[in-house]
């Protein structure tokens, strides 16, 4: 079972020439600056899931990558790269995986569809599922695509919620403001914000509750009366 890791393609350009790794490159040749080594595959084909399209991945295209990663001189590590890492590549990693199967786990790529970071193409993913001899029901499919937009949107719900709460905390502010603006009009000039009023009245209750506190305590001792700065006189 090889190591297969996910990545754009401007994580991996520095080292295309490391022989001790694959790579399958989803991007235009025109982003690839020189000829690349027999270990690194470049394929060309857009982010479709329209298997009509011109520019969608083929069945072809599957043959060649399982061609590609059953040749004898396969490395043990993989990178499948794309523009972004997110959809082709991970769609292509998340059907290897399963290919190449795991002891532990029976289903070794669900690990990428439950992670809200990628969103696995399904036409990619079938079909190479198809090529590496490791086909999926269209229901299995289905359940896939729904765990992984499941992640995405909670993590896009709790996204939201922080993103309303710092909008709702500038909206009391503004608020505030145009408050402290009127009463600057009505009281010729002289503002005071709701902030500052909440705050004093805070602080006016918290010196009645020391306040009685330090009378309570005063009772308890039998000090009444008597000043907390003074001494007994002694008797003369």
């Amino acid at each position: 079972m090889r190591d297969v890791y996910i990545g754009p393609i401007k994580a991996v350009l520095d080292f295309l020439d490391n022989s001790t790794m694959d790579f399958i490159l989803c991007v235009s040749k025109d982003n690839l600056s020189k000829p690349l080594p027999s270990n690194v595959m470049q394929l060309d084909f857009g982010d479709t899931v329209d298997a009509d399209d011109p520019a969608a991945f083929s069945a072809q295209l599957a043959a060649e990558v399982a061609s590609f990663l059953r040749r004898p001189d396969a490395r043990p590590k993989l990178f499948v790269c794309c523009d972004c890492g997110v959809s082709r590549s991970a769609a292509l990693a998340a059907a290897i995986r399963c290919a190449d199967g795991n002891p532990y786990f029976r289903n070794p790529d669900l690990a990428i569809w439950l992670d809200p970071n990628y969103m696995p193409n399904p036409l990619v993913y079938r079909l190479m599922r198809q090529a590496l001899d490791a086909p999926i029901a269209e229901d299995a499919l289905n359940t896939r695509m729904t765990l992984n937009a499941t992640a995405r949107r909670e993590v896009l719900s709790r996204n939201t919620t922080q993103t309303g709460a710092a909008e709702a905390k500038e909206d009391c502010y503004a608020k505030w403001e145009q408050e402290d603006i009127g009463k600057a009009k009505r009281n010729g000039g002289i503002a005071t914000t709701y902030p500052v009023d909440l705050g004093k009245y805070c602080w006016q209750v918290g010196n009645i509750f020391v306040f009685f506190t330090h009378i309570s305590r005063r009772i308890r001792r039998g000090l009444v009366g008597q000043s907390a700065d003074c001494t007994p006189m002694s008797a003369g």
